[in-house]
């Protein structure tokens, strides 16, 4: 049996949707595993400083527009399922950056521009030719403009991900530029991993100026939720992922630590500028949405799960953990898996812990939140720099899924939040299980396709609950249920080829 993961949950975690159901019935055959929500904040600025942590340099040169790669020669040949030489093909017909400008016209967008300027009590400008909008939703505000190119209407395109190619455009097809080559030319190296988490994190986490805030929220954007290695899952592929696969042996395993790693760089990043400077402190969508939001009568069980997990009660509300799953509970074991020692982890771990007591408060001091989300912020880059450059075996993709099946099991999952981040760790280790096993017949072992169906298994109970209308709530004895017999299947014992 091989491992194919479901197809992404393409939901917003917002109310007055239709139903899951509905909109799992749309979705096409299994193709690649993964539980993530899509958002509208879909384009990338580049990343403010050139370092080991930040590896997209501010760039002095310009764009050119999507317009300048659209030749037969060059990347529109015309074969949407061919690559490469049809990658533009691709991006037109299937991938949503595409439409990120266009979306801007819709009813929705109308609606929130009206709702924000209620709020504010001024005039918002419409949603295509306001800043905040275009920021994450077209290049114009992200980079250097050409004055002779209009790129608006391309939303997301090509250089968003790839650098302004006024110093590439040229040369790239004369040959395979180096990583050297790249960075003096301005052309951003998506063959490594941080660097392509870091450039979809930018607008898909938030950034100092690309901040989807409660305003934004209440206003009807929907929340930003990430993780990593569903995105590219949910990508239409312009690119040979089996260069991916060859560059990175463990690809889907390292993609998940090392996004997971940068998504809690840039939220806590994020975190720090809204406390040294943010306009509204404390800033609302920090917090777990369900803190405040829920029934008031008939939902005890659910308040009461919550009350144990820090949710509002008196003078304490609940942090939202999405962007810190892995940092918060698996570093020690994520570091010896990498063969990283432990310091880095204990780092991250004591700053996250720093964070806890004002962050879990209805007035958290600003200098406090700040000094502590900016530190941990920088030791969160390390950490993703140096997974980034580490490697895995089948020993320690092995000791690492039982670690974290073990303590999950023992700490419970009582929301969709931990559950979907849980599932997304697990089929992401096995997928690379597996890939080690492809190429080595030995690393076979025979509870590898009844960790897969579990897995499957898991991923039904998951889905079939709609976030949006369960206030996080999950069918938790199902999913315990689910636990019990993956950490009887993998088992050291069990694990054995």
């Amino acid at each position: 049996m091989t491992f194919s993961r479901p197809p992404q949950i393409l939901k917003h975690l917002e109310s007055h949707r239709p139903a899951l159901a509905s909109a799992r019935a749309s979705l096409g055959p299994f193709t690649k595993l993964a539980v993530a929500i899509w958002v509208l904040a879909v384009t990338v600025p580049p990343l403010l400083a050139q370092s080991e942590t930040s590896a997209t340099p501010e760039s002095k040169w310009r764009l050119t527009g999507v317009g300048s790669c659209t030749a037969a020669g060059c990347h529109g040949a015309g074969h949407p399922d061919r690559i490469p030489k049809s990658e533009y093909n691709i991006w037109i017909s299937q991938d949503r950056h595409a439409r990120a400008y266009s979306i801007l016209y819709d009813e929705r967008s109308q609606r929130m521009t009206q709702l924000l300027s209620r709020l504010s009590n001024e005039p918002t400008p419409p949603a295509p030719q306001n800043p905040r909008c275009l920021a994450c939703h077209s290049m114009t505000y992200a980079l250097p403009l050409d004055p002779r190119v209009d790129v608006l209407s391309d939303g997301v395109g090509c250089e968003a991900c790839h650098g302004p190619a006024e110093g590439w455009l040229a040369v790239h097809s004369e040959h395979r530029l180096s990583s050297q080559e790249k960075r003096q030319l301005g052309m951003w190296d998506t063959d490594r991993l941080l660097v392509r988490t870091q450039i979809c994190v930018r607008c898909h986490v938030g950034s100092p100026n690309h901040d989807v805030n409660h305003d934004l929220i209440a206003a009807g954007h929907p929340r930003l939720r990430f993780e990593m290695t569903s995105f590219s899952g949910m990508m239409p592929k312009h690119w040979d992922e089996n260069q991916d696969r060859a560059r990175h042996p463990n690809f889907d395993a390292q993609l998940w630590a090392v996004g997971q790693a940068a998504t809690s760089q840039a939220a806590l990043a994020q975190l720090a500028s809204r406390a040294e400077r943010g306009t509204n402190w404390p800033e609302f969508a920090e917090w777990s949405c369900a803190a405040c939001h829920h029934d008031l009568r008939g939902d005890e069980t659910r308040q009461s799960r919550l009350a144990e997990r820090g949710g509002l009660s008196g003078r304490h509300i609940a942090w939202d953990p999405w962007n810190y799953y892995a940092a918060r509970s698996f570093a020690p074991e994520i570091n010896q898996a990498f063969g990283l020692g432990e310091a880095s982890a204990s780092k991250i771990q004591s700053g996250l812990r720093h964070l806890d007591d004002p962050m879990q408060t209805l007035n958290p001091d600003r200098r406090k939140v700040g000094l502590a989300a900016r530190q941990t912020s920088e030791d969160a880059g390390a950490w993703a720099a140096a997974m980034e450059r580490a490697s895995l075996d089948r020993p320690s993709l092995d000791q690492l899924t039982q670690s974290i099946v073990a303590r999950q099991a023992a700490d419970g999952v009582y929301d969709w939040q931990t559950a979907a981040q849980l599932y997304d760790a697990l089929a992401s280790l096995h997928q690379s299980r597996l890939q080690l096993a492809a190429e080595n017949a030995a690393l076979r072992t025979a509870a590898d396709d009844r960790i897969t169906a579990a897995l499957t298994q898991f991923y039904g109970a998951l889905s079939s609950k709609d976030p949006a209308h369960t206030r996080d709530e999950l069918d938790s004895d199902t999913i315990h249920k689910k636990f019990m017999e993956l950490q009887q299947l993998l088992a050291p014992e069990r694990a054995a080829p």
